[in-house]
Parts: structure tokens; sequence; C-alpha cells
């Protein structure tokens, strides 16, 4: 069963993936990186920002009884991972890392409940700032 809480499915999905990100992808600028920015994170920053960096965000889901009169209900999320450089190769670099990460932590993905990944696009956009890459995947969570 999840061990996400779920009157928080979203956030609790959100903050497990950006633990996996934040520790199986490298951050570029390392120890470079400024005390008050971060390399992933769960909303795009209203405070100062360093290339590259990371944004989780949820863009969508719905979910479905289990069962009757079960408890338990199945959520269907839908989770955008931007990835933002300077570089269209450190973006591309990142994005890679990024699937490699969820690919190999799908087993401590699937232990906390998460499961039936997919991904749904990737695609390229370009910002004022920065080179912008939009990985979008779907993902099932079990709750009870």
């Amino acid at each position: 069963m999840s061990q996400i809480d779920r009157s928080k499915i979203i956030h609790g999905t959100l903050i497990k993936i950006k633990d996996i990100l934040s520790s199986n992808v490298t951050d570029p600028l390392g120890a470079n990186r400024s005390s008050d920015t971060r390399f992933v994170m769960l909303s795009f920053p209203e405070r100062k920002v360093e290339y590259p960096h990371i944004i989780l965000s949820h863009n969508g889901g719905a979910g479905e009884r289990l069962g009757v009169p079960g408890n338990m209900l199945e959520y269907e999320l839908r989770l955008t991972i931007t990835v933002l450089s300077k570089s269209t190769k450190q973006r591309d670099d990142i994005a890679d890392a990024v699937l490699h990460a969820l690919r190999t932590k799908m087993g401590d993905l699937e232990n906390f409940g998460l499961y039936g990944f997919t991904i749904a696009s990737i695609f390229d956009a370009e910002g004022e700032e920065a080179h912008i890459k939009h990985i979008e995947l779907g993902l099932k969570v079990i709750a009870t």
C-alpha cells in the first residue's frame, strides 16, 4: 500500500520524486551553487535562481475507487519535470540524467506506492533566459 499520506497525494509524490532527483542527478554547479538557490525545486522560484535547475509540477490527474465498499483509491497523476539551462547540451544531459534516475530508482518509487510510470511526452521550448525541456510523466498511486 501507499506510504504517501492520503491527504497529501500530490505533494507527497512531488517530494518523493524531488528527493530521488536531488540524490541522483548531479548538479553541474555543485559546490559553486549559491546557498540560497536550489537545483531541484517544486515550483518556479520567487527568489533568485541559478541555471541550470529542475522544476517539478503537477499538471492534472484523477482518482477512482477500487472495490466496493473498499476505502482504497487509485490516483492517476500527471507531472511535469522542467529542465532549464543556458546550454542546450547541458539541458539535454540533465534531462537524460533525470530519466536515468527515474528508471534506476523505479524499485524505490514502487516501494513508496508509485507505479505505472509512463513518459507522455518530451519536448523543447525556448525561454527568454534559458533553453527548456519538458518531460511529462504519468504515474499511479494507490491510497488507503
